[in-house]
């Protein structure tokens, strides 16, 4: 959607087998991981983080309604809505923090605001706390480049400039006044 909406011609074949990659990683069958995204197909046990870029993919691809949104968007709003403030840069659960934070904050947008409203508030509340005093932020291993730009990007949402952060009808508008 996002690549179209910019202008990229991008053939449906290889938007079916992303999107059927995607689904393969999706856990149903778990009740301990039932609602999350895995990273690989086999193997490996579903997270917040990769939660959250399963639902990006399904979002971008417009499957709004598909079997693994409302599972997934009720364990990632979940598992963000339980973590308390000052264990969300340790947990182990959401050791990929920034990276997490930065996908949850599009899908829950995506799902809307009963969902995103809440996280947003909260993590905005942790991204104080967790400022530098040069305004970065640092990963557990001391990085500050990608956290500092994930988490810029993530608090411009209220303001709509990234195109991930377009609900289905605000694309359409977007492309129609382009077109115009």
């Amino acid at each position: 959607r996002l690549a179209r909406m910019a202008g990229f011609a991008v053939p449906e074949d290889s938007i079916l087998k992303a999107q059927q990659f995607i689904e393969r990683c999706g856990v149903a069958s778990k009740p301990d991981e039932e609602g999350t995204f895995a990273y690989r197909e086999t193997g490996e046990r579903g997270t917040p983080s990769v939660t959250g870029a399963g639902l990006m993919a399904l979002f971008t691809r417009g499957l709004f309604t598909h079997k693994f949104v409302k599972p997934a968007t009720e364990r990632l709003a979940e598992t963000y809505r339980r973590a308390h403030l000052d264990e969300m840069n340790d947990s182990t659960l959401l050791r990929n923090f920034h990276f997490g934070c930065f996908y949850a904050s599009q899908a829950l947008y995506m799902a809307g605001d009963d969902y995103w409203i809440p996280w947003y508030k909260k993590y905005a509340e942790a991204l104080k706390a967790q400022q530098a005093e040069n305004g970065s932020w640092q990963d557990r291993r001391g990085n500050a480049v990608y956290p500092t730009a994930v988490s810029a990007m993530s608090l411009q949402a209220p303001l709509g400039y990234m195109p991930t952060y377009l609900r289905g009808d605000e694309c359409q508008r977007r492309r129609s006044r382009r077109s115009a």
